[in-house]
C-alpha cells in the first residue's frame, strides 16, 4: 500500500504478488483480500484492466475487501459503458459498506447515464439531506438538468476551493469519464493551480499553453502541493512544463522517492534555470541525502541569488552554515550583509540575536528586543524570550564588572518580566535560578527587599532522583546548576554536592543512551521544523 500511495504502481504489484504467494502457501483461500485489492487497483492505475478485473473478483471473496472489490468492478464497468453492470456492482459494494460516498455518487451518476433520471433524483434528494457538503452530489444535481440555480448552488458550495474541484474531477477520471471531468472543470471554473493543471492534462498538448501559464501564475496566491494520485497523473502527463516537474518532485520527496525527486528537480532547473525553488530542492537533497555541504551550499546560493528578497532562503542558508559548524562570526557576517531581509522573519531575528550575543554585541540585540514587535509562532516558544533573558544577564554582568550594582539590579529585575512586544508570557513554574543567583551580587535596596525570595529559591531541596523528564521539562539543567552554586554560597555544601553528583550521574547515564526524536504532538513537529528541512545529527548536536 505504501508503494501504491507513492504512485509506484509496478512496485506495488510486485509486493502484492509476494504477499499473495505467501498467503496462498498458507491457505488456498486466504481470509484477507487486501493484497488482491491493492494489486487490482495498481493494475487499474496502469491501464491493465483485464488483470485488474481478475484481482477485483478475488478481492470480493473476503469480507474485509468486498466493498472495495465491488467498487473496483463498478469502475471498470462504467469505463466500458456497461452501466447496468456498474449499477449492480455499486449495490453489491453498498451492501458491504452503505455509507461510501464515492460509490453512492457513482451509483447516482450511472442512474442518470442509463436514463433513470427519476430514480436518480429521488435518490439524490435523500443523499443531499444526508451529505449536504458533498461537492460531487451538487455537481450531479447540476449535471442532471443543467439549470442555472443548480449551477449557482454547486458553485456556492465550492466557493472556488481547489479541493472540491479536484475531488469531483478525480472521481470522474477514475470512473473512466475524462470528457465529463473536463466539462465539469470548465463549468466550475476554479482558477487555482492543480485544477488548472488537471484541466490542461485533459486537452491535446497544443491546446494546453494558456491553462499551464495560468496555473503557474496563480500558485503564489493559492499554495497547495499535490497529494492525490489523480493530481500526480495529471502533472506527469504535462512533461513540457518545468513547474509541473517541481510540484512532482515535492510529491516524490515527501513520499521518500528520492531518486525520482532529484531527477525531476534536475529537469526543472534545466528547463527553467532562473527558478529559485528548483535549486532549493536540489540543495535539500544534497544535504539530507548526499551529505555534501559544498554542493548544498552552491545550490542554495544559486537560489538566493535568483530570489534575494526571499527571507526563507536566507534563513535556510544560515541554517546550513549552522549545521555544518560555521563560526558565529561567519554566520553573522552573512546576516548583517542582508540585514533588511534577515529582519523580515521572527525566527531569523532570533538567530541574529543569538549571534550578536555570541560575538559580544549585546547592545545591538537590546535595540531589537526593545523595539521589534514579535509574533508568536507554533514551535517558537521560548526562542525570543530566552534571548531576552540572556541579553539582560549579559548587560547586567557588564555593569557588575564596572562596579555599577544599581544598573545591574535593574536589568536583572527586568528580566523577570517579559515586555509585551515579545508577545509571549512566562511559563508557570519557571524558577529563574540564574537571575536570582546574580541578584546576590547586586546588593542594592531593591535586592535587599528581595532577599527573602532569593534565599527561598536557593534553599529549595533538589528534586531527587533526577530523571530525563525532570532535567528537560521541570528543572532544566542550567537552573539546577545555579541552585547548586547558590547552596554552596549559603554554606550548604553537602546538599550542593549531592545535587552536582546526581547531575553528573544523570549525564553519564544519558551519554550511553541512543538519542531519538519522536513527534508525539503538533508542538513537537513544528519545534523540529528546521530538522525537517535539513537533517542534522542529533547525537552530534546534543
Amino acid at each position: 500500500m505504501l508503494e501504491y500511495n507513492r504512485a509506484d504502481f509496478p512496485q506495488a504489484v510486485a509486493y502484492a504478488t509476494q504477499a499473495l504467494k505467501r498467503a496462498h502457501a498458507l491457505n488456498k483461500n486466504p481470509q484477507c483480500g487486501q493484497a488482491s485489492l491493492i494489486r487490482a487497483s495498481a493494475y487499474e492505475r496502469q491501464g491493465q484492466y483485464q488483470q485488474a478485473e481478475e484481482d477485483f473478483w478475488r478481492a470480493v471473496w473476503s469480507g474485509n475487501s468486498k466493498a472495495g472489490g465491488y467498487y473496483g468492478l463498478a469502475r471498470l464497468a462504467a469505463r466500458n459503458g456497461n452501466f447496468d453492470a456498474g449499477l449492480d456492482f455499486c449495490q453489491q459494494s453498498l451492501r458491504a459498506c452503505p455509507t461510501n460516498q464515492e460509490v453512492l455518487c457513482l451509483h447516482n451518476l450511472l442512474l442518470v447515464l442509463s436514463g433513470r433520471q427519476d430514480n436518480a433524483r429521488l435518490q439524490r434528494a435523500k443523499l443531499l439531506r444526508d451529505y449536504p457538503l458533498n461537492a460531487t452530489l451538487w455537481w450531479l444535481n447540476w449535471f442532471d438538468g443543467r439549470s442555472e440555480s443548480a449551477l449557482a448552488q454547486w458553485r456556492g458550495l465550492c466557493q472556488g476551493r481547489d479541493v472540491n474541484a479536484l475531488m469531483t474531477a478525480g472521481q470522474l477520471i477514475n470512473w473512466g469519464m475524462p470528457t465529463l471531468a473536463a466539462e465539469m472543470l470548465n463549468a466550475l471554473d476554479c482558477q487555482r493551480t492543480l485544477p488548472l493543471y488537471l484541466q490542461a492534462s485533459l486537452l491535446p498538448k497544443a491546446e494546453r499553453g494558456e491553462l499551464v501559464a495560468k496555473a503557474i501564475d496563480v500558485f503564489p496566491q493559492f499554495v497547495r502541493f499535490p497529494n492525490t494520485l489523480e493530481e500526480v497523473a495529471a502533472l506527469e502527463s504535462i512533461e513540457e512544463c518545468w513547474f509541473a516537474r517541481h510540484l512532482l518532485a515535492c510529491f516524490y520527496y515527501n513520499k521518500r522517492s528520492y531518486n525520482k525527486a532529484i531527477t525531476l528537480w534536475q529537469r526543472c532547473v534545466e528547463m527553467s534555470p532562473e527558478f529559485a525553488d528548483g535549486w532549493r530542492g536540489l540543495a535539500i537533497h544534497a544535504w539530507n541525502k548526499q551529505h555534501d555541504y559544498e554542493l548544498a551550499a552552491r545550490y542554495l546560493d544559486n537560489a538566493y541569488q535568483l530570489a534575494p528578497q526571499d527571507a526563507r532562503l536566507l534563513f535556510e542558508r544560515d541554517l546550513l552554515d549552522k549545521l555544518s559548524g560555521a563560526t558565529p562570526e561567519k554566520r553573522l557576517a552573512r546576516l548583517e550583509n542582508n540585514l533588511e531581509i534577515a529582519l523580515k522573519r521572527d525566527d531569523m531575528t532570533a538567530e541574529l540575536l543569538n549571534l550578536w550575543h555570541l560575538t559580544g554585541q549585546a547592545d545591538k540585540a537590546a535595540d531589537i528586543l526593545a523595539t521589534r514587535k514579535f509574533h508568536p509562532w507554533e514551535g517558537g516558544e521560548g526562542k525570543v524570550t530566552s534571548q531576552f533573558i540572556l541579553n539582560q544577564l549579559l548587560r547586567a554582568w557588564q555593569h557588575l564588572d564596572a562596579r555599577q550594582p544599581q544598573q545591574a539590579s535593574e536589568l536583572l529585575h527586568a528580566a523577570l518580566h517579559y515586555p509585551e512586544n515579545l508577545s509571549e508570557g512566562r511559563l508557570p513554574g519557571q524558577t529563574d535560578n540564574d537571575i536570582w543567583f546574580w541578584q546576590r551580587y547586586a546588593p542594592t535596596r531593591r535586592a535587599m527587599k528581595l532577599k527573602r525570595r532569593v534565599v527561598y529559591v536557593w534553599r529549595r531541596p533538589a528534586i531527587a532522583p533526577l530523571t530525563s523528564t525532570v532535567i528537560t521539562t521541570i528543572s532544566p539543567v542550567d537552573y539546577l546548576f545555579w541552585q547548586g552554586m547558590a547552596l554552596r554560597l549559603l554554606g550548604e555544601q553537602q546538599i550542593a554536592q549531592q545535587l552536582f553528583s546526581e547531575m553528573k550521574q544523570w549525564a553519564q547515564e544519558m551519554a550511553k543512551t541512543s538519542i531519538e526524536a519522536d513527534f508525539f504532538a503538533v508542538h513537537n513537529l513544528t519545534c523540529c521544523r528546521c530538522m525537517a528541512i535539513y537533517n542534522s545529527s542529533i547525537k552530534k548536536n546534543a
